[in-house]
């Protein structure tokens, strides 16, 4: 997870990466993208509320060939696979719903039901239960950003 805590850390150990503030800042200007020492130091302070603009982790990152803050920022980003599942199992959801509706307006619609009916309705009611379930437990596995 990124939180505002860990993003100065890490924004250290891409600068350290880099050979220090000093180095860092050459290698900043040096790609046409001048950044100071005091605003990289700041950028690895807790708390300062400053953190690297996008185009300077870049450079930092080509710089030392390492990549420390824009791998972190990958990772704490909900996965593509986890939103797909959850999609899949929410789409399945509405489906047994819909499935479970249509069989319960059948049994009613003569205003009866019958022991075999009533059968058919547990276990659709029992389908549905198991995929909320599911979607449940797909919507436990995403990544939450922070």
């Amino acid at each position: 997870m990124l939180t505002a805590r860990r993003l100065p850390i890490l924004t250290k150990r891409l600068i350290d990466a880099c050979g220090g503030l000093e180095e860092a800042s050459k290698a900043c200007e040096d790609m046409t993208r001048p950044y100071s020492i005091a605003q990289l130091s700041r950028c690895q302070t807790a708390g300062s509320g400053c953190y690297l603009p996008l185009d300077i982790i870049a450079c930092l990152e080509a710089y030392s060939g390492q990549s420390i803050v824009g791998q972190a920022l990958l990772d704490a980003r909900p996965s593509a696979a986890e939103i797909d599942c959850l999609m899949t199992e929410a789409s399945e959801s509405t489906e047994a719903a819909a499935s479970f509706q249509s069989k319960v307006r059948r049994a009613i619609a003569d205003g009866v039901v019958t022991p075999g009916e009533q059968a058919e309705l547990a276990r659709e009611a029992e389908t549905l239960f198991a995929q909320a379930r599911d979607t449940v437990a797909a919507v436990g596995k995403l990544t939450v950003a922070q």
